[in-house]
């Protein structure tokens, strides 16, 4: 009876320690994500036709496990314009654009600004490039467990 005893705390102090070690990890993630709250963000991946484009984080709202919530709240558009514009991408119409991100979102939602004139409507097409030649500014917001994020990319179609 005593080695079953012995035994039996020997598993109760491993599963003791195991539990104690993934929460001090657990905190110690949240404890940096929380320094630096922008890498904690899911990233996004835009490609048209297997070219990378550059998309822009311009906004947040992300929950930590323990502590305050942080918000960074997109700019206006025209100021994205102005100060702060993500680099232009080349592409031909038609090509098949594909947007995806680091974590599975619970929503996503792809809108389109043409040209400089600050509107944006949802993307018609979210899956392809327009045919039509100009500039255009595209906003995906998307939703997570966790909090949102919204993110900005310009692409410039040639015809």
């Amino acid at each position: 009876m005593e080695m079953f005893r012995s035994k039996f705390k020997r598993i109760v102090i491993g599963i003791l320690a195991i539990t104690a070690s993934a929460f001090i990890a657990l905190w110690v993630k949240d404890l940096v994500d929380r320094s630096t709250p922008e890498h904690a963000v899911p990233k996004i991946s835009v490609t048209a036709d297997e070219q990378r484009l550059d998309a822009k984080l311009y906004g947040y709202y992300w929950t930590f496990y323990m502590g305050e919530a942080v918000e960074v709240v997109a700019p206006i558009v025209s100021d994205i314009y102005e100060k702060d514009m993500p680099p232009i991408s080349h592409l031909k119409g038609g090509e098949e654009l594909k947007i995806d991100f680091s974590q599975t979102p619970e929503y996503k939602h792809v809108n389109r600004g043409e040209s400089y004139t600050y509107i944006f409507s949802p993307a018609e097409n979210e899956s392809h490039v327009p045919y039509e030649s100009g500039s255009y500014i595209y906003e995906v917001l998307a939703g997570f467990e966790r909090g949102t994020v919204t993110y900005y990319f310009i692409i410039n179609v040639e015809g």
